[in-house]
C-alpha cells in the first residue's frame, strides 16, 4: 500500500505534537513521583519509631517507664511482623 505524500508542514506539526506530548508526560511523571515520595507531616503519620518515643521522653511528654513499656511493645510488634513474614514463604520450596 502506497501512502500519500506528506507536506513538510504536516511533518513539522506532528513532530511538535509528539515533542509536546513527551514533555507533558514527563512533567506528569515528575509530579506524581514528587507527590508520592514527599515525606508526610509527623502529625499525619500513624507509624511510630523509636526516635519519636525518644523525642517525647526528652520533651517530658512521657516518663521513662512509659518509654520503656512503649519501646517493648514496639519491638515485640516488629518481631511478630518479621516472624509472620518468614512463615509466609511459599510451600514446596523446602522439599
Amino acid at each position: 500500500m502506497i501512502l500519500g505524500k506528506s507536506e513538510p508542514g504536516d511533518v513539522i506539526l506532528w513532530g511538535l505534537i509528539l515533542i509536546f506530548s513527551v514533555v507533558v508526560l514527563g512533567l506528569v511523571v515528575w509530579y506524581v513521583r514528587r507527590w508520592s515520595l514527599s515525606s508526610p507531616d509527623v502529625g499525619d503519620d500513624d507509624t511510630w519509631s523509636l526516635q519519636h518515643l525518644r523525642d517525647l521522653r526528652k520533651q517530658g511528654k512521657i516518663t521513662d517507664e512509659e518509654f520503656e513499656g512503649l519501646k517493648a511493645k514496639m519491638l515485640s510488634a516488629y518481631r511478630d511482623k518479621s516472624t509472620r513474614r518468614d512463615r509466609a514463604s511459599p510451600e514446596g520450596l523446602d522439599s
